[in-house]
């Protein structure tokens, strides 16, 4: 995927399979490496979009009744995918839904998942499902997690009841809203969370149930490049100002900093980012806590707090911001008010 994503060969493999319920016409995979496409000899190439079909349709196991079109976007562990990659992905996935897909699943590596799953949740206008999901232990290892998510997420793409929900995330037979979602686990199979629970789960018997609805929240307009220098730092016991103008002065013009609690500085670190905030630089402050967020009001005329975001989530929006607005602290400040 590097350079132009649309250069990487396609490799198609439609399937049909007998005796499910028939619920959706069409159903893309698209492919982009991590764990879920690693052999256990992880030396050997990763698995394609052809050799996960052939591995999941090669149980007696029925998966769907729909038409699937499996696809290779790309082959790179998370760490690898850009900004500017998923943007290209949307691309792509919107070229799908306009050919006929009635629902799009992406697999993807997890370690940087988040980050995609939240520019997903933040540019995806369309009622067709989007469906995320990946892997924590490699293809060919004992108990290998991947074949069952990608089951999960199939059957949650062909269901009714995915349609309008915005871009989801299926792991561990759950269904997450992507916009909420973080890697809170290094090698559990379980690995992900959202403050407010999952959307939905899914049983062994492969039927859904969804608990609560999707927070909606109004999608941005798509930047068509998201390269602005804006760096994710954070807080910690007697943090200096330091690190805050050595950034300002290596010329990035937007930072957030996690800091502790709803959102507390070391006074120095305060003061610094006070300084750069009133000369111009985006300033946003956010909680390295899991869960709870910032507390609400102004910590100064020019720095933003990220409210329930993350400090991962927080540099995303604030790096689309700057992309959509560029200096204009109101624009920005709007955006995260409705995030």
């Amino acid at each position: 995927m590097q350079g132009n994503p649309r250069a990487v060969e396609e490799v198609v493999h439609n399937t049909t399979e007998r005796g499910a319920i028939h619920m959706a016409e069409s159903i893309t995979v698209m492919t982009t490496g991590g764990t879920i496409a690693t052999p256990r000899d992880y030396r050997q190439r990763r698995l394609s979009a052809k050799d996960l079909a052939e591995a999941l349709n090669s149980s007696d196991q029925r998966i769907t009744d729909a038409h699937v079109a499996w696809k290779d976007f790309a082959s790179r562990p998370s760490n690898a995918i850009t900004c500017d990659d998923v943007l290209s992905l949307l691309d792509r996935m919107e070229k799908e839904i306009a050919e006929g897909a009635k629902a799009v699943v992406i697999t993807h590596g997890t370690d940087f998942m988040e980050e995609t799953a939240y520019l997903l949740s933040l540019f995806w206008e369309y009622d067709q499902p989007v469906i995320l999901t990946g892997a924590m232990r490699s293809a060919g290892s004992i108990s290998a997690d991947g074949p069952r998510n990608l089951e999960a997420a199939l059957r949650t793409a062909e269901s009714p009841r995915a349609q309008g929900r915005g871009p989801l995330l299926v792991f561990h037979d759950k269904i997450y809203a992507t916009g909420e979602i973080s890697k809170v686990h290094s090698w559990d199979t379980d690995a992900f969370a959202a403050e407010l629970g999952p959307l939905g789960t899914i049983n062994q018997w492969n039927e859904l149930h969804f608990q609560r609805e999707t927070i909606k929240r109004k999608t941005l307009p798509r930047p068509t490049s998201l390269t602005e220098p804006v760096a994710l730092i954070t807080a910690s016991m007697d943090t200096s100002e330091a690190m805050v103008d050595a950034l300002v002065s290596g010329g990035y013009r937007g930072l957030v900093i996690q800091g502790g609690g709803r959102g507390s500085l070391p006074p120095r670190m305060m003061e610094a980012a006070k300084y750069a905030a009133d000369n111009g630089v985006h300033i946003v402050i956010a909680s390295r806590c899991a869960f709870g967020g910032t507390s609400p009001g102004s910590l100064s005329p020019g720095i933003i707090r990220a409210g329930n975001l993350n400090g991962v989530k927080a540099r995303l929006l604030l790096l689309v911001a700057i992309s959509l607005h560029g200096y204009d602290r109101d624009k920005i400040r709007e955006t995260f008010d409705a995030h």
